[in-house]
C-alpha cells in the first residue's frame, strides 16, 4: 500500500458497501465492487474513479491508491460479508460507474460484439476478457443481458471490464434490422468460418439457451457463421465467442 492511513469500517459503511452485491443499489448509488488487487490497478490505470478502499486486517499486498482515496480497514467476519467467493483477497475497490457513451458514438470502423440476452454472469466477463485479449472494445447488449458490473462480471472480465464501451440499443431488433448488412450472426447453420474471410465489424452471439431469435436469423442481411466441429451439440457462448473473435479480429494481430 502506497500510505498507511485508514479507519475502520464501521457498521453503516459496511452496510453500505454490502447492498452493492445488489444490482438495484449499483444502479442506483452507480458504484460496484472489484475484489483484489488486479482489478483495482486496473482500474485505476484505466482512469475509472476509486470511491473507497476495503483492506483487511491481515492484507500485506502493494497497490498504488490515489492518496485522496478513503481506505477501510475490516476485520475477516467484516470482510466476508463484503464478498460471495470462499477465499477472497484482502483487498476491496468501490468503483464509480462511469457515464458511458450513447449508441450513437459507436464507431462502425472498429470490430464490436453484440450479445443477445446472454444470462450468465461468468460467460459475459469471459466474453469481455477475451474482447480485452483482442483489443475489440465496443460491446453492445441487449437489457435483458446480465449487468454488467455484477461482481462475477467484473471478476470474470480480469480487469477487461476496464478497457470496454458498452452501448444499449434502445430497441435491439430495430437496431439490428437497421444495419443488418454489417453484422455476422454465430448460428450451428451458417456458413463455415474456414470459408469465409471476415469483412464485417460486428459480431452477433445469442442466448446461452435460446440463442439468437428467429426474426433476426432469418433476416437474409444478416450473415449466419458457423464454427466447424466433430462432436457435441453446442459450444458453451463464451468459448465460440473466443472462437469467432480470433476469426474476425485475431486475423488483424
Amino acid at each position: 500500500m502506497n500510505h498507511l492511513s485508514h479507519s475502520n469500517l464501521s457498521k453503516s459503511k459496511l452496510n453500505f458497501f454490502r447492498q452493492l452485491q445488489q444490482k438495484k443499489y449499483r444502479l442506483e448509488y452507480k458504484l460496484f465492487l472489484a475484489y483484489g488487487e488486479k482489478l483495482c490497478q486496473e482500474a485505476i490505470l484505466s482512469g475509472f474513479q476509486i470511491e473507497a478502499i476495503i483492506i483487511r486486517t491481515d492484507y500485506v499486498g502493494q497497490v498504488s491508491i490515489p492518496i485522496d482515496v478513503p481506505i477501510y480497514s475490516a476485520n475477516f467476519e467484516d470482510f466476508a460479508k463484503l464478498t460471495d467467493q470462499q477465499n477472497p483477497e484482502g483487498l476491496l475497490s468501490v468503483i464509480k460507474i462511469p457515464n458511458w457513451l450513447p449508441i450513437e458514438t459507436l464507431d462502425f470502423n472498429r470490430p464490436s460484439i453484440f450479445l443477445w440476452d446472454i444470462q450468465d454472469p461468468g460467460n459475459l466477463g469471459t466474453i469481455i476478457r477475451t474482447m480485452y485479449w483482442f483489443g475489440v472494445k465496443q460491446l453492445l447488449l441487449t437489457p435483458s443481458c446480465a449487468e454488467l458490473t455484477n461482481p462475477k462480471v467484473v471478476r470474470a472480465s480480469m480487469g477487461g471490464i476496464f478497457h470496454i464501451q458498452p452501448f444499449w440499443p434502445e430497441n435491439s431488433k430495430s437496431w439490428i434490422n437497421q444495419y443488418a448488412e454489417l453484422i455476422y450472426a454465430a448460428s450451428a447453420n451458417g456458413n463455415s468460418i474456414q470459408q469465409i474471410k471476415p469483412r464485417k465489424n460486428i459480431l452477433l452471439l445469442g442466448n446461452e439457451s435460446h440463442g439468437i431469435p428467429p426474426e433476426i436469423i432469418h433476416n437474409n442481411l444478416v450473415e449466419k457463421v458457423s464454427i466447424p466441429g466433430y462432436a457435441g451439440e453446442s459450444l458453451n457462448v463464451g468459448v465460440a465467442g473466443g472462437i469467432l473473435l480470433f476469426w474476425m479480429a485475431g486475423n488483424s494481430l
